[in-house]
C-alpha cells in the first residue's frame, strides 16, 4: 500500500513499526557492545569501551535520533487531537513526525550497515532490521524530493508556522512574551551586532533582565523566578527558542549559558 492511499494514521503505524525494528538492531547490537565491554566480573570497563569509541558514538547518536523519532510521532498524535481537524488529512505535525523519522531511519541504516560487523551484526540481522522492505519502501516515499518540497510549501502557505506548540497558559504567555522581545528589540539590532562584532548592548540585556532572565532557572527561594516546587526546564526551552528566533549570538545564547551555569550550581 503505497502512502498516497493510506491515511495518517496507517503511516504513522508504518513509521512505528519501522522504528521498532530498526530497534531491534541497535538493542543487540548495544547488548554485543557490553559483553564485549565488561571485565570478568561483569562490570563494564572504561580501558575496553574505549577500544569501542566510533561503535559507542553511532549506537549512542541511533538511539538519540530512534527516540527522538518516537517522540515526534506522538506530537504529532497530540496536536491533531487538539486541532479537532479532520483525521484523513496530513496535518503540518504529521508530515514532519514522518520526514523526520524517515530521515532517522535512514541515518541509522546508513551506520549499520556501513560496518555490520562492528556491531555485532550480520546480512540476516539487516535485513530483518534496518533493509526490511516495508521500512525501505517508507524511507523512499518520506525522503523523495517532491514529498520534502510539498512539506516546504506547505510551510509557506502558513507564514513559516512549523507546528503547534501544545503550551500551557503559564508557557503560551512567556512564549508571546519573548518573541516580542525578539521582534521589537533584538531583530533591529541584530544586524550590526553580527556584521560589526559588537558586544551586547544594554537596550538588549535591560530587556531580558527586566523579565527576569538570567534567574529563570534559579528557584524563587533564592532570588529567581523559578517555583520552589518544581524545576521548569520547558520555560527555559522557550525563552530561549524566542530569544533565537531573533538572533542566537545577541539573545538566545545570551540567556542559555547562565541558566545552565546556574543549574549545575544548584
Amino acid at each position: 500500500m503505497s502512502a498516497s492511499t493510506q491515511n495518517p494514521a496507517e503511516q504513522l503505524q508504518q513509521a512505528t513499526l519501522a522504528l521498532d525494528a530498526v530497534q531491534k538492531a541497535l538493542d543487540y547490537s548495544l547488548a554485543d557492545l557490553k559483553e564485549r565491554s565488561q571485565k570478568a566480573d561483569g562490570k563494564i570497563s572504561a580501558a575496553l569501551l574505549d577500544q569501542h569509541q566510533l561503535v559507542s558514538y553511532d549506537l549512542a547518536l541511533s538511539c538519540a535520533e530512534v527516540t527522538g523519532a518516537r517522540f515526534a510521532i506522538d506530537y504529532a498524535k497530540r496536536a491533531q487531537q487538539a486541532s479537532g481537524g479532520p483525521a484523513n488529512e496530513l496535518t503540518l505535525e504529521e508530515r514532519f513526525a514522518l520526514l523526520f523519522t524517515a530521515e532517522a531511519l535512514q541515518g541509522v541504516r546508513n551506520r549499520l550497515s556501513a560496518r555490520p560487523a562492528d556491531f555485532g551484526l550480520n546480512e540476516q540481522w539487516l535485513n530483518a532490521t534496518v533493509d526490511y522492505p516495508a521500512a525501505r519502501q517508507f524511507c523512499l516515499t518520506q525522503l523523495a524530493a517532491e514529498r520534502v518540497a510539498e512539506l516546504g510549501q506547505l510551510m509557506r502557505a502558513q507564514d513559516g508556522v512549523t507546528g503547534a506548540y501544545l503550551l500551557d497558559g503559564h508557557h503560551e504567555m512567556m512564549r508571546e512574551t519573548f518573541r516580542s522581545v525578539a521582534e521589537e528589540v533584538v531583530m533591529p539590532l541584530a544586524e550590526e551586532i553580527h556584521r560589526h562584532d559588537l558586544d551586547i548592548p544594554d537596550a538588549i540585556l535591560d530587556q531580558v533582565k527586566e523579565l527576569g532572565c538570567f534567574g529563570i532557572s534559579i528557584p524563587e527561594r533564592f532570588g529567581g523566578i523559578q517555583s520552589d516546587e518544581q524545576e521548569d526546564n520547558l520555560g527555559m526551552i522557550v525563552v530561549t527558542e524566542e530569544l533565537t528566533r531573533g538572533s542566537l549570538g545577541a539573545a538566545g545564547s545570551l540567556i542559555t549559558r547562565p541558566e545552565i551555569l546556574s543549574k549545575a550550581l544548584l
